[in-house]
C-alpha cells in the first residue's frame, strides 16, 4: 500500500492549488477520498494525521460535509490530541452551520492540553465572532508560536465586550 500513500501525497498538493474546474476538482477530491478509504480499510494505522487533515479539508472545499464529517470523526478516534483534528472539526461545523457542534468542539479544545498556534487562534476568533450572535461565549486558550518556542496565554473576551470597547 505504499503506492496508495504516495498517491495521496501527490494528489493533495495539486488539489490544494485548485487548478481544475469546479467539476474536475470535485471529481478529483472524490477520487482522493476513495484512495484514502482504501488505505483506511486495509491499514488504518498507516493513515497519518496529515492524511486525515488533507482529505477533510479537500472535502470541505467542495462542500461535501457528510464525507468530511466521517473523516473528522475518524481523526478524533485516531488523533484526539492533534490540533488539526480540532481545526478541521471547527471549519466543518462552521461551514455547515452547526453552531452547537462548533461550540462543543471549541469547548473541548479549551479543556484539552492541546497547544494552539497563532494561526489557529486567529481562525477561532474569526469563526467564533462570525458564528455567534449570542453573548457569553469565550474561550481561554494557549497559543504557541511554532518555531520560536514562545508560549503565551491569550484571553478572548466575550463578543459583546469586544464590540463595546
Amino acid at each position: 500500500l505504499v503506492h496508495v500513500r504516495l498517491l495521496i501525497e501527490y494528489m493533495n498538493p495539486v488539489l490544494s492549488q485548485r487548478v481544475f474546474t469546479d467539476m474536475e476538482q470535485k471529481d478529483m477530491v472524490l477520487r482522493m477520498a476513495s484512495v484514502c478509504q482504501i488505505l483506511y480499510d486495509k491499514e488504518p494505522d498507516k493513515m497519518s494525521g496529515e492524511y486525515f487533515e488533507d482529505i477533510s479539508l479537500r472535502l470541505l472545499e467542495i462542500k461535501d460535509y457528510e464525507r468530511c464529517r466521517v473523516w473528522c470523526e475518524r481523526a478524533v478516534k485516531y488523533f484526539p490530541k492533534r490540533l488539526s483534528t480540532y481545526t478541521c472539526q471547527l471549519k466543518l461545523y462552521f461551514s455547515c452551520g452547526d453552531r452547537e457542534a462548533f461550540f462543543r468542539v471549541l469547548e473541548q479544545l479549551k479543556q484539552s492540553d492541546v497547544v494552539i498556534d497563532n494561526e489557529t487562534l486567529e481562525l477561532i476568533r474569526v469563526l467564533q465572532s462570525e458564528g455567534s450572535n449570542e453573548t457569553g461565549y469565550y474561550t481561554h486558550l494557549r497559543a504557541h508560536e511554532t518555531g520560536r518556542n514562545r508560549v503565551c496565554r491569550l484571553l478572548l473576551e466575550k463578543k459583546k465586550q469586544n464590540d463595546t470597547e
